[in-house]
């Protein structure tokens, strides 16, 4: 992050896109294709997986892809920051799935 703000300043570190939930590697060729090499990649809790390319040249952000499996659930977190959000905003984790927005509290775990 340091990097890209010494080099940017303010600005979108990164566009997260789920590709209208294509399957994992159509996803890989779909970026390949336009010319989009893979940077990053990893898995989550063994089941989430996100890959990064290099799309700064041609958008000026970085692209990310994401998958979440249906019927994931975020585990509880060991700790908040600054504090848990107010009981009404928060059932106690949220479930991504096919169509479920990708929008969940900010949490910390450690």
């Amino acid at each position: 992050m340091r990097g890209f703000l010494d080099e940017h300043g303010e600005g979108i570190h990164h566009l997260a896109f789920d590709c209208n939930g294509a399957p994992w590697q159509q996803r890989l060729e779909m970026f390949s294709e336009h010319g989009f090499t893979r940077t990053q990649s990893g898995r989550w809790l063994d089941q989430n997986s996100s890959s990064f390319f290099d799309t700064e040249v041609a958008t000026t952000t970085c692209f990310e892809t994401y998958h979440f499996p249906d019927g994931f659930a975020y585990p509880e977190p060991e700790r908040w920051y600054p504090g848990p959000p107010p009981q009404q905003t928060y059932p106690g984790h949220r479930v991504r799935g096919a169509g479920s927005p990708s929008v969940a509290p900010v949490r910390l775990l450690v």
